[in-house]
């Protein structure tokens, strides 16, 4: 039997026309500048504050992501990336920290935050 994404992913363009997963939303780097795929996402009843998570795949993968949390401040939570990376992702949250609190607060949804979401 195959992985769940393997069953999933198909499906998850279809969805509000994003990869829209399980709350998530992963932007790819035609989207947010980067060389890296971001995923983000509402609070959805977590009991920790804002985070993202960064891959280096379209693919959702648990094992080979790494957790940021962005209050108070940029801080990896789990996982490591290269340091350039690190950077061009610390500056990508910078500019888009209203929006990113935004949808965590769920004061919008994942349309409304590609909307407002800046390219670096």
């Amino acid at each position: 039997m195959g992985d769940i994404m393997d069953i999933v992913e198909p499906y998850t363009d279809a969805l509000n026309g994003s990869d829209d997963l399980f709350g998530m939303t992963g932007l790819r780097g035609t989207k947010t500048g980067l060389p890296v795929y971001i995923w983000v996402s509402h609070n959805g009843g977590a009991k920790h504050d804002v985070r993202i998570k960064v891959s280096d795949t379209h693919r959702y993968n648990p094992d080979g992501e790494t957790i940021i949390g962005l209050r108070p401040e940029f801080h990896i939570i789990h996982g490591e990336m290269d340091r350039k990376v690190e950077t061009l992702v610390r500056r990508w949250a910078e500019l888009n920290m209203d929006a990113l609190i935004a949808l965590w607060d769920e004061d919008i949804d994942h349309e409304g935050f590609e909307e407002r979401m800046v390219r670096v």
